[in-house]
């Protein structure tokens, strides 16, 4: 492992935390204080153990995407006050100061990968470019890169238009369009983001966790083919 390679610390923001375990919008009002204060107490002792310059903390954004995407609110059966978008700016505002600037800080925007499958597939990338948009203007401080996904059919423009209405100024983009269905499909997402953005990396659309271990030799193949190529 390189010494510039950094150990992740994946943390949900607060609705991807409190959502799916309440059956109110007052108690969710009521846990979001307790919610950010215990955030804070968890990365203070993460920093006691961790180097800052060997960190990267990731905030999960889950249900925030799902509740915010009207295709995604079906997996809720109530709903917290205020308009998605508020809801996210205040979340991300009130713990992302508490991450030092020596610290990498990045967003994953997520629509679930429960069985390595999305909770509901994105129509196109309007809702993660807004809230990547959202994250840059309120985190308080500096975000690193912001994770979008990207469904293993996608290589089409309508998909990828929106990313030119993103405003991530230095903030690195990467989009989770890696999938094991060969080098030429994934070479086809990567020129169809090309056409609306550039300088961006790429990764699976949540990460490896979930994959069948026989198929991660595969897509570290994939990672670094496609990567060589940007």
């Amino acid at each position: 492992i390189s010494p510039e390679v950094r150990f992740q610390v994946c943390i949900p923001t607060h609705e991807s935390g409190l959502r799916w375990f309440l059956t109110s919008a007052a108690d969710f009002e009521f846990l979001w204080a307790p919610y950010t204060d215990v955030v804070k107490r968890e990365l203070d002792a993460i920093y006691a153990s961790i180097p800052p310059e060997d960190l990267l903390v990731q905030w999960d954004v889950c249900s925030e995407m799902l509740g915010y995407d009207p295709e995604g609110r079906k997996w809720f059966d109530w709903e917290p006050d205020g308009e998605p978008l508020d809801r996210y700016a205040e979340s991300i505002a009130a713990i992302s100061p508490h991450v030092p600037d020596e610290v990498l800080l990045g967003v994953h925007l997520c629509y679930g990968s429960f069985r390595n499958q999305h909770l509901v597939e994105p129509s196109d990338l309007s809702y993660a470019v807004n809230m990547a948009n959202v994250s840059l203007k309120h985190a308080g401080r500096r975000i690193d890169f912001v994770h979008m996904p990207v469904p293993i059919d996608r290589d089409d423009d309508a998909y990828y238009a929106a990313l030119s209405h993103l405003e991530v100024a230095d903030t690195k983009l990467y989009l989770g369009l890696l999938h094991a269905d060969g080098v030429e499909s994934n070479v086809r997402r990567v020129d169809a983001a090309r056409r609306y953005t550039q300088g961006f990396g790429v990764g699976t659309e949540c990460g490896l966790a979930r994959w069948p271990r026989a198929e991660i030799p595969v897509m570290i193949d994939i990672h670094r083919y496609v990567a060589d190529i940007l």
